[in-house]
């Protein structure tokens, strides 16, 4: 069950309906027959570690790992927090619902229902016996700490092949246990169709190509006539198709887009787009948030607006300025937000 719950997740899909339930179903199980506390042994070669685990350690990670908002993370990401939920589950306590405050950071388990932990929107839902309440308190302690003792990382490194955690993700998995994750804009639904290109290097070949930056002023672009000003050379490999995809709402700050049919090419979540819109001809910079795929075929993309348009340029140092164009960099200048 529990790797059926890390593939599911691992490919931003919904568990199949009906392993919620049965998890609880064990877990209550093994407690009302006192054997929560045994150790587990697995012998099959898996993903999941249960090296030291008692019944209630592996149930209480499997809970853990819902609570995490694995849609928002790349899969290295969900990995490493996959490989630490041993020690984890360590930490955090289950405990009877009654006489418990609701409080924004507290995490809520329905024994007899098919989802996951959530947090609590009715407080009359205190009152079923059902009810248990996850206590991540000890564990958000200890990776507060970590976080304290961490160093940010180069952002080159996202996240590296050692075992240790970045202080990037300690600090999103802290935000998203300490409170609970707020929209900052209000959404509208829309339907309309968007161009989007995939990848930095593909959004700043079709920049240049369509010389969308030519009306910047002088001190914007390079003028140099030994510079390669003519990008050619700085061609991608692989140039990914411009897309035209459906919206199905919008804010001010981003779109929800439907990828129908042909799923875009390893899209992941921290990717960067170009998303042109009829109304200005310009390509905004976007960045991938979460990423969610549903049974009919349908996936859904959650894009952030970084700049509402930007323009191809190259970077060098002085003393490179009239050197080849592999000593030069791609990058975009970005509109500001109003």
């Amino acid at each position: 069950l529990g790797e059926a719950l890390l593939q599911s997740y691992l490919s931003y899909s919904d568990p199949k309906p009906g392993i919620w339930r049965e998890i609880h179903f064990l877990y209550e199980w093994a407690v009302q027959n006192q054997v929560h506390a045994l150790p587990v042994k697995e012998t099959a070669e898996q993903d999941w570690k249960t090296d030291n685990c008692s019944i209630e350690d592996l149930y209480k990670s499997h809970v853990l790992l819902a609570t995490i908002s694995p849609q928002s993370l790349r899969h290295t990401q969900i990995r490493k927090i996959h490989d630490n939920l041993n020690d984890w589950s360590k930490l955090t306590k289950i405990v009877a619902a009654q006489n418990i405050t609701p409080d924004s950071r507290l995490f809520f388990v329905n024994l007899h229902s098919d989802q996951p932990a959530h947090r609590l929107t009715d407080n009359s839902e205190i009152k079923d016996d059902a009810l248990r309440v996850f206590d991540l308190s000890e564990l958000i302690t200890h990776l507060q700490s970590e976080f304290d003792k961490s160093s940010w990382e180069s952002p080159a490194r996202v996240e590296a092949a050692d075992e240790s955690l970045s202080r990037s993700l300690l600090k999103l998995l802290l935000d998203g246990w300490n409170k609970p994750t707020e929209r900052q804009f209000v959404r509208r639904s829309q339907n309309k169709s968007l161009d989007v290109v995939l990848g930095l290097n593909s959004l700043h070949y079709l920049l240049d190509k369509l010389d969308l930056g030519a009306s910047a002023t002088t001190s914007t672009r390079l003028q140099n006539e030994d510079l390669p000003m003519n990008l050619e050379t700085w061609k991608p490999t692989a140039i990914n198709e411009v897309f035209s995809v459906p919206t199905d709402d919008e804010s001010i700050g981003g779109y929800r887009l439907r990828w129908e049919k042909t799923i875009p090419p390893k899209v992941r979540v921290g990717d960067i787009l170009g998303i042109q819109t009829s109304e200005t001809g310009q390509y905004s910079l976007c960045i991938v948030r979460w990423l969610k795929y549903l049974k009919d075929d349908k996936f859904y993309l959650g894009i952030q607006i970084i700049a509402p348009n930007c323009i191809s340029a190259a970077l060098s140092t002085a003393e490179d300025l009239s050197s080849s164009s592999e000593k030069h960099h791609r990058c975009l200048l970005l509109g500001a937000n109003r």
